[in-house]
C-alpha cells in the first residue's frame, strides 16, 4: 500500500513540475507535426469520413445488378352481419432486371467517379493541410531566429550606450550622446518585447493546426535544406496535373459522359424477370377455401417516344463540352501556378543571397563605428545609424529566409508532390 501511495505522490510531483516549468518544449521536426496535424486537424478528418460516405454510396449501386427478393403477408378477421371468416394471404417475389439500356452501369460509373473525387478532395485538403503546417513552422522558426537577432540588437545597443556614458563620464562626449544611445537602446527594448509576441502568436498558430495547447512550447529542428535545384518547369507541370483540381475536372467531364449515357437508355427497351408465388386462405365455420398461384414472368418496357428525353440527350451533350473546357481552364491556372511559385522561389533564393551579403557589410560597418567613435574619430549619430542598419539587416535576413522557406513549400503544393527531394506525390495514407 505504501509503495502505491508513494508512486502516486511521484507522478503528481512530476506533473507538478511540469505546470511550474512554462518553458519546457518538445522536440518537433516538420514530418512530425504533419502527422499529428493529420490526425487532429478537424477539416481533413470529416473530409475522410465523407470518403467513406461516398464508399458506402458505391457499393449501393450495385443493387441494380443484383436480384431483389421480397415477402409479404397479411392476417385479417372480417365479421360481417351474415357470416364471419378469417382471411390469410402470404407473397414471395423474385425480381431482376435483365437489360435497361446501360442505366445501371453509368450510374455505377458516377457512383465511383463521385467517390474518387471526394477522394481527391482529402488529397487537397491533406496538401493544404501540410502546405500550412509547413509555413506554420517556418514561420515560428524565423519568428524564433527574429527574437535572437533582436537580442543581438539589444546587445549592440546596450554596448553602445555604455560606450556613450563612458566618453561622456570623462568628458569626450556631450550629454547628447548619451541620449541618442539611450533612444536606441528603449527601441532595442521595444523590438524585443514584439518579437516575443510575434513568436508567441505564431507558436498558437502552429498548436492550433496541431490541436494541442496554445501554450506548448517546442524546439525547432532547423536543419532545413531549402536550396534545391528546380526540375524542369514543364516536367513540374506535367506531375502537377495530376493534383486532385485537375483530377476532379476530368472526373466530372467523366460524370457528364456518364449522364449522357443515363439519358441515352430512355431509347432502349427494357427487360425484368419476374418469379412470384402467391398463396390465399379463407376460414368459415362451415367451410374452408385456400388458392395458391405460381408465376414466372419476363416483361418488356419501350418509351417509343417522349418529347423530352431528345432535349435531355442533346443538353447533357452540351455539358460535356463545358466540363471540358472548364478542365481546359484548370489545367491553364496550374500552369501559371508553377510557373509563378518556381519564379517566386528563384528570386527568394537570390534575395537571401544578396541579404547575407548586405549583413556582412552592415556588420563590417558597425565595427568601424564603433571603432572610430571610441577614438574620437567618429559621432555618435554614426554609430547609432550603423547599428540600425546593422540590425535592420539582420531582419532582412530573416524574413528572406522565411520567404525562401515559404515559396519552397508553394512549389511543393503547386505541383502536388511532398517534397522536391523525392518529388514524391501528396497521396493519403
Amino acid at each position: 500500500m505504501w509503495r502505491k501511495c508513494l508512486i502516486i505522490k511521484g507522478l503528481l510531483l512530476l506533473g507538478g513540475v511540469y505546470l511550474l516549468i512554462p518553458d519546457l518544449s518538445f522536440s518537433l521536426t516538420i514530418a512530425d507535426a504533419i502527422i499529428i496535424a493529420k490526425k487532429k486537424f478537424p477539416s481533413y478528418k470529416a473530409s475522410v469520413i465523407k470518403v467513406r460516405s461516398s464508399e458506402s454510396l458505391y457499393k449501393a449501386s450495385l443493387s441494380p445488378f443484383l436480384p431483389t427478393l421480397g415477402i409479404s403477408g397479411a392476417q385479417e378477421h372480417l365479421d360481417r352481419s351474415s357470416d364471419a371468416y378469417d382471411l390469410s394471404n402470404y407473397n414471395a417475389s423474385l425480381a431482376y432486371t435483365l437489360f435497361d439500356g446501360g442505366r445501371r452501369k453509368a450510374n455505377r460509373n458516377i457512383a465511383r467517379l463521385n467517390l474518387e473525387s471526394d477522394q481527391e478532395e482529402t488529397r487537397k485538403n491533406l496538401m493544404n493541410l501540410e502546405f500550412n503546417v509547413k509555413v506554420m513552422y517556418y514561420k515560428a522558426m524565423a519568428k524564433k531566429e527574429l527574437l535572437e537577432q533582436r537580442n543581438l540588437q539589444l546587445k549592440d545597443a546596450q554596448k553602445d550606450y555604455e560606450i556613450a556614458k563612458a566618453r561622456h563620464k570623462f568628458g569626450l562626449a556631450l550629454r547628447s550622446d548619451v541620449l541618442q544611445s539611450l533612444v536606441r537602446h528603449k527601441q532595442a527594448l521595444f523590438d524585443l518585447r514584439k518579437a516575443k509576441g510575434d513568436l508567441a502568436q505564431s507558436l498558437y498558430d502552429l498548436n492550433s493546426l496541431l490541436g494541442r495547447r496554445m501554450d506548448t512550447l517546442y524546439d525547432l529542428q532547423d536543419n532545413v535544406n531549402l536550396k534545391v535545384d528546380l526540375p524542369d518547369k514543364e516536367k513540374l507541370v506535367q506531375i502537377a496535373f495530376g493534383r486532385p483540381a485537375a483530377q476532379q475536372a476530368l472526373y466530372l467531364v467523366e460524370i457528364s459522359e456518364n449522364n449522357q449515357a443515363v439519358s441515352e437508355s430512355e431509347f432502349y427497351p427494357s427487360f425484368y424477370f419476374d418469379l412470384s408465388y402467391d398463396n390465399l386462405e379463407s376460414y368459415k365455420e362451415y367451410s374452408d377455401f385456400s388458392s395458391e398461384n405460381k408465376t414466372a414472368a419476363i416483361t418488356a418496357k419501350w418509351n417509343i417516344f417522349e418529347f423530352g428525353k431528345y432535349y435531355r440527350k442533346k443538353s447533357f451533350k452540351f455539358e460535356t463540352g463545358v466540363f471540358l473546357e472548364k478542365l481546359n481552364d484548370v489545367k491553364r491556372l496550374i500552369s501559371l501556378e508553377v510557373y509563378k511559385s518556381c519564379e517566386e522561389y528563384l528570386t527568394s533564393l537570390e534575395s537571401l543571397s544578396l541579404a547575407d551579403q548586405q549583413l556582412a557589410a552592415a556588420q563590417f560597418n558597425y565595427n568601424q563605428a564603433v571603432g572610430e567613435y571610441k577614438s574620437g574619430k567618429g559621432d555618435i549619430l554614426s554609430l547609432v545609424q550603423a547599428e540600425s542598419l546593422l540590425s535592420e539587416a539582420r531582419n532582412q535576413v530573416s524574413a528572406s529566409w522565411l520567404e525562401l522557406a515559404v515559396s519552397k513549400a508553394a512549389v511543393e503544393r503547386a505541383a502536388g508532390v511532398r517534397d522536391l527531394e523525392s518529388m514524391q506525390k501528396v497521396s493519403l495514407p
